[in-house]
């Protein structure tokens, strides 16, 4: 729990550093790959799924941002 804040203002830190389109895009590439590491690793298709539909969410949200410096690209 302490480490919140601290988790927070690295996030911060990053998004400053790039964009909150960024960071978002990272994230849903990091779904995609926990997709198919579950899917070849674990052959769980239901876990898969859901990573692959987190990933989906994030892609949606993306082209969802308000054009604004440090929210997209």
């Amino acid at each position: 729990m302490g480490n919140e804040t601290e988790h927070e203002r690295t996030f911060e830190d990053i998004i400053d550093k790039t964009s909150l389109a960024y960071v978002l895009e990272r994230l849903a590439a990091v779904c995609h790959d926990k997709a198919d590491h579950v899917r070849s690793n674990w052959q769980d298709a239901g876990l898969a799924g859901a990573w692959e539909r987190a990933a989906t969410i994030l892609d949606k949200t993306i082209t969802r941002l308000p054009s604004y410096p440090m929210i997209d690209h």
